[in-house]
Order: C-alpha cells, then structure tokens, then sequence
C-alpha cells in the first residue's frame, strides 16, 4: 500500500470520526441548554417554566436521566409529591447509578 493511499484512509478515518462528533454533539447539546435554562427558572421559583424547559429536554432525550431529576425537583419545590417520585422514578429507572436521584426521591417522601 503506497504512502498515499495510507494517508487517504487515515484522512477518510479522521473525518468519519469528526462527523460522529459532531452528531453527538448537536444531539446532546440542547438537550443540555434546555434542563441548564430549567435551572435558571427553577432559581427563580419560575417552576412551571423550569417543567417546560425540561419537558423540551426530555422530549429531545428520552432517557436523559439527570432532566427527569430536575423536573422532579420542580415538582417537589411545587410541593406535587406523587409527581416528583414518579420523575425520580425514572431517573433511576434510566440510570440506577445516578445517586442523586435516590437522595432526592428520599427528600420527597419525607414531607
């Protein structure tokens, strides 16, 4: 194999992976920019917008886990338990290693 033709098929590699990057990237990236908008709401007690914003990332991402944590968090802070828990729920049920949504979901039981 001639030396052009390795650094064709290295240049050919290079792309593909460049494109998968970026197909990630514009996949998770406003997933992400709707649950960090989410956040700004919920700081604000702006609960109903900050569900919206993570509806949108839920909608875009389905098994986002962290977004069904959030949303239960607005939930609670709305003082709507069932809700919370059944979004904790999911978020556990997506990713069972993602503690906080055990802590939180603790939380929401005590009230």
């Amino acid at each position: 194999m001639s030396r052009i033709t390795r650094l064709l098929m290295c240049l050919a590699f290079v792309a593909l992976v460049a494109m998968f990057v970026l197909a990630y990237v514009n996949r998770v990236a406003p997933r992400n920019g709707y649950v960090n908008r989410g956040i700004a709401w919920q700081n604000k007690k702006q609960y109903d917008k900050a569900i919206g914003d993570y509806n949108e990332a839920i909608r875009l991402d389905p098994t986002f886990a962290l977004a069904y944590n959030n949303r239960g968090n607005a939930w609670r802070d709305k003082k709507e338990y069932a809700k919370a828990i059944a979004d904790y729920n999911d978020a556990i049920r997506l990713d069972p290693m993602y503690a906080p949504a055990y802590a939180s979901r603790g939380a929401a039981w005590g009230p």
